[in-house]
């Protein structure tokens, strides 16, 4: 721990410290959010909503870190605004992750529907995989339901095509087909498909 003596030193070294991450995450928010909106035009609105949030943010941050060198007088009042300044940096960096996520779902569902479409399974549960992580970025965006039933109506069409690679197999007596389709069951929660 921190000497007693040496708690004010370390508190202005530790909002220092703070404000200088705070002014990092800050303009690479702003680099990647205006980035985004040139990109994305349809989700403009809500990107630039989460951007006057991380604005909003980063003025709290500094708010709370003028805060931390006021705190000679009350010791415990500084490390509850600690405790604050660690809660909005996870919601920054949530946001941060939001942004750089928004941008590859559209990417990362094309290229699922046509590794579905080409019957190329073991691929496709893979990239159904990485959708279904990034739809934890949609969870503070209004579009989350539309997204989340987008990726449901992808793992059914992978399970249909799952289902027919099934059935072609067995009708043409060629086992090591059905491995994949197999994997494909019991990935997605359906075992007894196969």
């Amino acid at each position: 721990g921190v000497p007693f003596d040496k708690l004010d030193q370390h508190l202005s070294s530790l909002a220092m410290r703070c404000q200088l991450l705070c002014q990092d995450a800050s303009e690479s928010i702003e680099v990647a959010s205006k980035q985004l909106v040139a990109q994305l035009p349809s989700t403009g609105r809500d990107l630039e909503r989460m951007r006057d949030q991380a604005v909003k943010g980063h003025v709290c941050l500094g708010t709370v870190l003028e805060g931390l060198r006021d705190a000679d007088d009350n010791k415990q009042s500084g490390l509850q605004r600690l405790a604050e300044v660690d809660v909005v940096k996870k919601r920054v960096e949530t946001a941060y992750t939001a942004l750089k996520e928004v941008g590859s779902w559209d990417r990362k569902v094309r290229e699922c529907e046509q590794l579905v479409h080409s019957g190329k399974l073991p691929a496709a549960l893979t990239q159904l995989a990485s959708i279904k992580g990034v739809l934890d970025a949609f969870r503070m965006l209004p579009e989350y339901a539309k997204k989340e039933a987008q990726l449901q109506q992808l793992e059914e069409s992978l399970l249909a095509t799952a289902r027919r690679r099934a059935k072609q197999a067995v009708e043409r007596n060629l086992v090591a087909d059905l491995a994949p389709c197999g994997e494909v069951f019991a990935r997605v929660g359906r075992p007894e498909e196969l």
